[in-house]
């Protein structure tokens, strides 16, 4: 499943760049500093900095907000019905949407790093369906997960994220995992579809 469209990529860098070196040239012309260059330069360099930041946490709620209105289109033309539905969208990680319709043994996918193209696909087209956690220090982890693959490629929900460290009897982590667990036997429910 397609996870990225390098055009939608390149028109977000490109404004961030243009932000970035016009509030740092723009800040320097009007502070009448010495040296205009350098210190344009140098304060584009801190302007992109913080340009950058604000865009990748503005990219889930924007980005996603694109994406959930593509998908809601699509599925309404696919008859989509009562579907199961996950969204990973926190922050610094790739927002995603999964649907899955059981009973037909369909599943839509949609990533916020390509919000215009939402991708439907058979529940046995996917393979290596497993949820799982990635293990830390002392027994802890700071990301849950459930995945497949479909030709070839790995598609990855995390379930639970964090910076810190985790008991995995924690009540955030035991969320997590019940999440994973949940939509991998969606999924495996999915593969014999009923219809």
């Amino acid at each position: 499943m397609k996870k990225y469209n390098a055009t939608y990529i390149l028109i977000q860098i490109l404004i961030v760049i243009a932000l970035g070196v016009g509030s740092g040239f723009a800040f320097v012309y009007l502070t009448h500093m010495k040296n205009p260059l350098a210190s344009g330069i140098a304060f584009s360099i801190i302007f992109l900095f913080f340009f950058w930041l604000i865009a990748m946490m503005a990219t889930n709620s924007y980005s996603g907000m694109i994406a959930k209105k593509t998908m809601k289109r699509e599925l309404e033309s696919q008859h989509f019905d009562n579907c199961s539905t996950f969204t990973a969208s926190a922050s610094f990680t790739l927002g995603q949407i999964i649907k899955v319709d059981v009973p037909t043994g369909r599943v839509a996918y949609i990533s916020f790093q390509n919000p215009k193209h939402c991708q439907i696909v058979f529940a046995n087209e996917l393979s290596n369906i497993k949820s799982s956690y990635i293990k830390g220090p002392f027994g802890g982890t700071r990301y849950v997960y459930f995945e497949f693959y479909y030709q070839n490629k790995c598609v990855r929900f995390a379930t639970f994220t964090s910076r810190n460290m985790y008991s995995l009897s924690s009540k955030q982590v035991l969320e997590g995992i019940s999440k994973a667990d949940m939509f991998r036997d969606i999924l495996l429910v999915a593969q014999k579809p009923q219809l």
